[in-house]
């Protein structure tokens, strides 16, 4: 048996979110159904079967990861999986040590693609600053428990096109940390918030929002292992292709998934 880190792209507008629900279809239904079926594993329990990044309902991805114990071919998955998944895809694969765990990520990166309605960019990048760094994020989040305290890598805005494009980079992040940030952001954009209030430390709002889970993309989940990409890359890019060019936005998505997939 060897530990195995699959690397799974998905568009999230097909699922009830990622984690198994009762008569619900989800990403981590359909992809235990697959490995099933072509025999990878018997069940989540036996195969070790362990998950990096839950994502909420509508949210997106390029790079979440699972692992497995199996004893199948490991550059046979991608093919074997995409050829009876659908909606999602395996992009890559690596051996893992036995004992490794993928929820101990370095990094995590998200994008977010904000349809751009003339937002002042620049008045969003500096407040963008406000958030970088180790803060308090109990305002931004649902902590269900959690430690509040987290750390924001990094933080880019830009305009990209037709949308306003947010790469956000950290450790790890609190349930509906993302999304409430890229909302006070675009308030701040918009003239409706003032930057200084939506400091962490100097947060001095009486609600917070939340922007819109379906153009939240999980870019890339750092494990600190390299990932093979699969021998035949086709009939994914085809699939990709077909599903998620269905808007301006869905477009920015397909476009990374095509880069990511070149790139192995």
């Amino acid at each position: 048996m060897q530990r195995i880190g699959l690397r799974i792209a998905y568009d999230g507008s097909h699922f009830f979110g990622f984690q198994r629900q009762p008569d619900r279809r989800t990403v981590e239904g359909d992809l235990v159904i697959a490995l099933q079926e072509i025999g990878a594993i018997r069940d989540t329990g036996s195969s070790s079967y362990r998950l990096s990044s839950r994502t909420d309902r509508g949210v997106s991805s390029l790079g979440n990861i699972v692992s497995i114990d199996t004893e199948f071919p490991r550059k046979q998955l991608p093919k074997s999986i995409n050829s009876i998944a659908s909606d999602l895809w395996c992009t890559g694969t690596c051996d893992l040590p036995k004992d490794f765990d993928v929820r101990r990520a370095v990094g995590r990166t998200y994008a977010y693609y904000l349809h751009d309605e003339g937002q002042d960019v620049k008045a969003m990048q500096k407040a963008s600053k406000l958030l970088v760094g180790t803060h308090d994020f109990s305002c931004y989040a649902k902590l269900d428990g959690r430690n509040p305290i987290r750390t924001v890598a990094s933080l880019k805005v830009r305009r990209k096109d037709t949308v306003i494009e947010f790469i956000i980079a950290g450790e790890s992040f609190l349930w509906n940390q993302v999304r409430r940030m890229i909302w006070a952001l675009d308030m701040v954009g918009r003239g409706k918030l003032d930057a200084k209030n939506i400091s962490p430390e100097h947060f001095r709002l009486k609600r917070i929002g939340i922007a819109a889970p379906d153009n939240l993309v999980l870019v890339k989940v750092d494990i600190g292992f390299e990932f093979d990409p699969p021998e035949h890359l086709g009939k994914i890019i085809e699939d990709v292709r077909n599903r998620l060019v269905s808007s301006q936005v869905r477009g920015r998505l397909l476009e990374g998934v095509l880069v990511q997939l070149s790139k192995g």
